[in-house]
């Protein structure tokens, strides 16, 4: 009887049996074996081995629409990218992916993810756009190793109440989802760099946006928003602002205080005036006021290379 550490070749690959095991399983499902690949691109097939294990796999467009439940016996899986296929759904096993940092199954139709995804301890990236999730479970907020989750595309209407333990996120994107309203303790993404709320269909952003000290790009537009929130002026780190699209009638007084602003997209709100504060956004380098109502604009921004109005 083989032990847990017996190895067989898959191909000409020594690997640990129960891995060996889960590649046949995969490939019985997919009708080809698996070739092994130095690198992982967009479009990878095939697998990657170091030290008789599976570290990185990928199922780029194989029409893949169910997982065995062996993909759990690849204890030492670092990425995993399944791309552009029809996946609905993860097996429970997936819980056993200790080692996994990197997940991409953009382009499925995933509709749920199970709360035993929550208990993957090294996950860094999640990329699950263009997916079919109406919900997340209850302990996502669990994922504290995150720093990129992409969960654009989807039709997810509420975010969990844990979903602000993500303390280690450096980019969200939740664009194009039918989100009424983000949770005012967004605040507790205390690492966040990057947000994407494009096209939520939102009438405000969190009142406490400005506890987000470390975001330098916000992606807001086509939305309905009418105004900014005054804790806005406090995301002095802020350095893109993407507001196309809205319905905005005034800026925060204060708007000047972004000073590390260098690109600014306001087209296409009903905007009629300018602060004047916003003279002191001397690193200012494209501004984007199609659209809007203002008559004359202001001669601080005369000079800047690359004005649109």
């Amino acid at each position: 009887m083989p032990n847990s550490n017996s190895t067989e070749f898959y191909l000409d690959a020594p690997l640990i049996l129960s891995e060996v095991q889960a590649l046949r399983d995969l490939q019985e499902i997919i009708g080809e074996s698996l070739p092994e690949i130095d690198s992982f691109r967009y479009s990878s097939f095939g697998f990657k081995h170091q030290n008789n294990h599976v570290v990185g796999l990928g199922l780029h467009g194989k029409h893949l629409d169910s997982l065995p439940p062996s993909l759990g016996n690849f204890s030492k899986l670092i990425a995993l990218v399944m791309e552009h296929n029809q996946i609905t759904a993860f097996p429970s096993s997936i819980e056993n992916l200790h080692s996994l940092q990197y997940l991409d199954v953009t382009y499925n139709v995933l509709t749920h993810i199970p709360q035993s995804f929550c208990r993957l301890p090294r996950l860094e990236t999640f990329k699950c756009s263009n997916n079919n999730l109406e919900d997340l479970p209850d302990l996502f907020g669990n994922l504290t190793t995150l720093k990129l989750l992409d969960l654009s595309d989807n039709h997810l209407a509420t975010l969990p109440a844990s979903f602000p333990l993500l303390n280690k996120l450096y980019t969200l994107k939740l664009s194009r989802n039918p989100l009424p309203s983000l949770p005012e303790e967004f605040e507790g993404l205390s690492s966040l760099r990057e947000l994407h709320i494009e096209g939520l269909g939102i009438t405000n952003l969190p009142k406490n946006i400005g506890n987000l000290a470390k975001l330098e790009k916000l992606y807001a537009g086509n939305n309905n928003l009418t105004f900014l929130p005054k804790s806005i002026e406090y995301l002095t780190a802020l350095q893109i602002l993407f507001l196309e699209n809205n319905n905005i009638l005034t800026l925060p007084k204060n708007f000047g205080t972004l000073r590390s602003l260098s690109e600014l997209n306001l087209s296409h709100n009903s905007l009629s005036q300018l602060p004047s504060s916003m003279e002191n956004l001397h690193r200012l380098k494209m501004v984007f006021l199609l659209g809007n109502k203002i008559g004359t604009v202001p001669d601080y921004l005369q000079s800047i290379p690359n004005l649109h109005v």
